[in-house]
């Protein structure tokens, strides 16, 4: 099963917010970042038989743009949850904060917040569930933080490593299980 992993473009917060499952809405640029996305969907040449997406609105607008406004929606693809930290400006947390975390992903969690390792508990859940089913091209629109878990699953690098391999927003990972 070959699965496309399609992150989510720009969003529109202010400058230096730090969100995670906040359903945020996306950026004035969401037309022209979409379009991209869906070129180079479409230069992939995939036929998707089934599509899912995270619940949250700037993926599931992607979805829909895309052509997969039927897609299913799963919590479990979620971006990770940033507890005390969601909507919060950088400063509040606190760039070393930001930093440490980044540098422990897998081990630390914000205040309040989840570890990359409960992440990677739904994220991987889902993805073994999906293993059972007969699908034989996926496409799954989410976030950052799902490709990253996602890319560490499929043995692309160490999860402690994910964030040197962050897809850009509206960006695409794929990997064959």
């Amino acid at each position: 099963m070959k699965i496309t992993f399609i992150r989510h473009t720009h969003v529109d917060i202010p400058e230096m917010t730090v969100y995670g499952q906040t359903d945020v809405p996306v950026a004035s640029t969401f037309e022209e970042e979409a379009a991209a996305t869906l070129a180079n969907l479409k230069a992939l040449g995939h036929k998707f038989d089934k599509a899912y997406t995270s619940p949250l609105q700037r993926a599931v607008k992607l979805a829909d743009y895309c052509g997969y406004g039927d897609a299913e929606r799963d919590d479990r693809l979620k971006e990770i949850f940033l507890g005390d930290w969601e909507m919060a400006r950088l400063d509040k947390v606190g760039p070393e904060n930001m930093k440490a975390w980044k540098e422990n992903f897998a081990l630390i969690a914000p205040p309040g917040g989840e570890k990359a390792t409960d992440m990677a508990k739904r994220v991987v859940g889902f993805l073994e569930e999906l293993k059972t089913k007969p699908y034989s091209n996926v496409a799954i629109f989410c976030h950052g933080g799902v490709i990253m878990v996602a890319g560490a699953w499929a043995g692309l690098y160490p999860l402690e490593k994910a964030f040197e391999h962050l897809v850009d927003n509206g960006g695409i990972m794929e990997i064959v299980i």
